[in-house]
């Protein structure tokens, strides 16, 4: 699935002066691609029934604490403070420019495993997509207490990974919700693939005595052919989150 190269630039661009934190790594990445063929046949059923497939313990805690440190310090990220109407929240927009696939260049370890071709083409297969996929977009969405993402239906892109980097107990909300009934609470390591299936959904929202943040970074692929780059959200609904919109946060 990942190449020894795709192998060896995560490692050390995750760890840049540590050998044996590298080596750990790169035996972290071969588990996880196992584990992943292991599991593409039930994923590939729950997307085709539910639009979503959740893959627990992808990865392991110490490489997802490290990408996490990783995706708030060194990656060259614009940060953006979202305040809706129904929900707040804030988004690293680690690449938001759909550059084409072939030109673009995985410069942090999140990325690397993303863009590589034996990865997509995996997740893809799951899917239900044949289509070639012509660009992405990466960004890592953080949450702190009473945060939540306002119901919204994805029109834009056709499917998309998210891999949970840290993440307090689930009794203290963080579940994505879709108006199908359908629902995961990711905790750290978790992969969710998801196909965009038109359906609205949304997180609910992190308890104020939460004792962590949430964050989960996300990579979205678009296909030949497939839905152009726009987003649109929706009002408040009786089954969405309500969490104010408080400026002061």
């Amino acid at each position: 699935m990942w190449r020894q190269d795709d192998l060896d630039s995560f490692a050390s661009q995750l760890y840049p002066d540590d050998e044996v934190a590298q080596a750990r790594a790169r035996e972290e990445l071969l588990s996880a691609a196992a584990s992943l063929r292991d599991a593409q046949d039930e994923l590939r059923r729950s997307i085709a029934e539910t639009s979503i497939a959740c893959l627990r313990g992808f990865l392991g805690d110490q490489v997802c604490e490290d990408l996490d440190r990783h995706l708030r310090e060194q990656t060259p990220i614009v940060i953006e403070k979202v305040h809706a109407e129904q929900g707040r929240w804030q988004i690293d927009l680690i690449d938001n420019e759909y550059i084409p696939i072939a030109e673009t260049k995985a410069g942090d370890p999140f990325s690397v495993l993303c863009l590589s071709p034996g990865f997509i083409a995996a997740i893809a297969e799951m899917s239900g997509f044949g289509e070639t996929v012509v660009t992405t977009r990466r960004w890592v969405n953080r949450y702190g207490a009473g945060d939540s993402i306002t119901p919204h239906d994805d029109t834009t892109g056709d499917f998309q990974v998210m891999i949970c980097t840290t993440a307090p107990p689930g009794e203290y909300g963080g579940a994505l919700v879709f108006e199908n009934g359908t629902e995961a609470t990711l905790q750290r390591g978790d992969l969710l693939v998801m196909r965009h299936a038109d359906l609205v959904h949304w997180t609910t929202p992190l308890r104020d005595d939460v004792p962590s943040p949430r964050a989960t970074a996300t990579c979205r692929y678009y296909v030949e052919g497939g839905r152009l780059p726009r987003s649109r959200v929706y009002d408040h609904s009786l089954v969405g989150p309500k969490t104010g919109n408080r400026k002061d946060a």
